[in-house]
């Protein structure tokens, strides 16, 4: 096993644990009053786990070379039959454009949070609704891939070629899909561009487009609301304020490792093939960082949910030395709540952190 898919491996297996951990913190740490915010939470974690086990399981490679890219897996990597190797490709492929979509309806939802408007985020109905945005631009994707970056004979040449040479497997053993920007003609040194694969990227960066400008469109305005609280027409208190505060700081923390583990290298990777400059190199970086994204994307949530539970534990230990210092009957529940509600108010005076919407 060379040191590529050995590495695949281990990051899937971490981001198991991860992504386990924070769905885990979810069910058992978030209150009733969370809503349907925290399924679309478990639902993004639950993706993330799917992602990792595509890495597991067929451990799919960039590859790059002048005018060409190719994402590229083969049998003997894979631990799945040869049939579902291309689907899952397909499936590893559209997970960019998913990945936007969910971090959009996030941004969505929190919006409407912060609006105090419920009309379209409660009920199940509204929230198969919008889980259908990155579902749809995923098939949307995906369908492209397969129209405009088919197994040709452009790229056949090369990549079964090289591939089955590098890893000593049969040609017939080598799945892949990607574009080639420059196709030869029969002559030496003559090229033309290939349209079919200028369109194919045209349409999949106007799906990653549309997704993109809901998670801007919503991203801002989210930010110019937050900015306004606490504001009494909004009927938060400054404990909510602060704690829209810091879920919407962390799901500009995840948009950020989105950009740069996946979409950064993938576009540096894609700009190289117009100028014909593409080296191994580029491809083996996109991967890698790929790789390291269901790994480091739960982390902004589950930091801030154990950072939560830490606070709040920190900040009973506290009171309960307090509660010695002023010689009350701890088993004495009102009395505890009401010192703990006055002490809270009257002299910290600032909320107290608590993992709820």
């Amino acid at each position: 096993m060379t040191i590529l898919p050995a590495f695949q491996q281990v990051l899937a297996y971490i981001s198991f644990f991860t992504n386990g951990l924070l769905i885990i913190s979810i069910v058992l740490k978030s209150p009733k009053t969370m809503g349907a915010y925290k399924y679309l939470m478990i639902f993004m974690s639950l993706y993330n786990v799917v992602y990792g086990a595509i890495h597991l399981l067929i451990q799919p490679e960039m590859h790059a070379r002048g005018s060409y890219y190719t994402s590229v897996t083969t049998s003997e990597r894979s631990m799945l039959p040869s049939v579902a190797l291309y689907p899952l490709m397909l499936l590893w492929a559209a997970s960019f454009s998913i990945v936007l979509g969910l971090l959009a309806i996030h941004f969505l939802y929190r919006y409407f949070i912060v609006m105090s408007d419920h009309r379209y985020i409660t009920g199940p109905i509204h929230l198969c609704t919008w889980l259908t945005i990155p579902i749809l631009s995923g098939l949307a994707y995906a369908f492209s891939i397969h129209l405009f970056f088919p197994f040709g004979t452009e790229l056949d040449d090369i990549v079964r070629k090289d591939i089955s040479k590098n890893e000593g497997v049969s040609r017939d053993d080598v799945i892949y899909f990607g574009f080639c920007i420059y196709k030869k003609l029969g002559r030496p040194g003559l090229t033309e561009t290939n349209w079919m694969s200028i369109y194919g990227i045209l349409i999949i960066c106007g799906v990653l487009a549309v997704s993109s400008a809901l998670l801007l469109f919503f991203g801002f305005k989210c930010y110019w609301e937050i900015e306004q609280l606490p504001d009494p027409r909004t009927g938060f208190s400054s404990h909510t304020s602060v704690l829209q505060t810091q879920l919407f700081h962390s799901l500009v923390v995840q948009t950020f490792i989105s950009i740069i583990l996946i979409f950064l290298p993938s576009a540096l990777v894609v700009a190289n093939t117009f100028t014909g400059t593409a080296d191994r190199f580029y491809g083996l970086l996109a991967t890698v960082t790929i790789s390291l994204y269901p790994v480091v994307a739960p982390l902004p949530s589950l930091i801030m949910i154990l950072l939560t539970i830490f606070l709040q534990n920190l900040q009973q230990w506290a009171f309960g030395l307090l509660l010695k210092q002023w010689g009350l009957d701890k088993e004495d529940d009102e009395l505890k709540v009401a010192n703990y509600k006055d002490y809270r108010l009257q002299i910290l005076n600032k909320p107290v952190i608590s993992f709820s919407c």
